[in-house]
């Protein structure tokens, strides 16, 4: 609850405040409102959320949507740990699920260990500082008692849009087909049902823009700038990226009003 509201206050977003009561059983609730979470053992709970791509405590993806169909190794975000990312080299695997898995397993213990060994890495590759800029939330203990940026690369909305254009994409896919075909009162049927078919080609401009924004923030990461400043220039990116998702996803809220 608390948490909530200081969102809503940092960010004066009113979405901050969405599924409060549902968020307050889950914490009062022995078994929350995820069952299976509570069920699954934890030895084994980390490979099946690898397998489905989804982190059942903070219910959230582990690879972002925009990255799933790309190579493996590159599928991570920035605050994936180096050693995570290393092995995902080695091993061409997803370092984000390599890091789930780590923690699944081993709890903040593995958190620490993964600390220590980027220290390393970092010092192999000459680097006496990690690049990306580092926050309350990489302290060990403080982090504990705090969250990532809601407006950081796992951001539900953005969560949100990628779903939303994987799947319009498809069904527009599936509507020009029957288009080509002859088949226009199938076509105008699907449409009826899917009016927000209309709005592909906007949501790859979107698409594309988010895009750009990423590709803008790694190589902030990646500069020479002082940590503080990279970390006030990503914030406005990651907020900009943030802002673009919840224009598609009001947009696409906006045609499914209208079946």
């Amino acid at each position: 609850m608390p948490e909530r509201f200081f969102e809503y206050l940092d960010t004066k977003d009113i979405n901050a405040l969405d599924g409060l009561v549902t968020s307050m059983i889950k914490s009062s609730s022995p078994i929350g409102l995820n069952p299976i979470e509570t069920m699954i053992p934890t030895g084994i709970k980390p490979f099946v959320e690898n397998f489905f791509n989804y982190n059942l405590f903070r219910e959230r993806t582990l690879v972002p949507e925009h990255l799933i169909s790309g190579p493996k190794p590159d599928q991570f975000t920035r605050y994936t740990s180096e050693t995570a990312k290393q092995f995902g080299e080695w091993l061409n695997m997803s370092p984000a699920k390599i890091e789930n898995t780590i923690y699944g397993l081993t709890g903040g213990t593995g958190g620490h260990v993964l600390g220590g060994t980027d220290a390393l890495i970092n010092a192999i590759k000459g680097e006496s500082s990690p690049r990306r800029p580092k926050g309350l939330a990489d302290i060990p203990l403080v982090k504990g008692f705090v969250s990532r940026d809601p407006s950081g690369p796992s951001a539900q909305s953005i969560a949100d849009f990628y779903i939303e254009t994987k799947r319009i994409t498809g069904l527009r896919t599936s509507w020009m087909g029957k288009r080509k075909k002859g088949d226009d009162k199938a076509a105008d049927k699907m449409l009826e049902r899917n009016p927000e078919l209309t709005l592909g080609p906007t949501l790859v401009k979107h698409q594309t823009a988010l895009s750009k924004l990423s590709k803008g923030i790694d190589s902030i990461a990646q500069g020479d700038l002082s940590t503080e400043e990279k970390r006030e220039k990503i914030k406005e990116l990651d907020q900009r990226r943030v802002d673009l998702a919840r224009q598609a996803n009001d947009l696409i809220k906006e045609k499914m009003r209208k079946k």
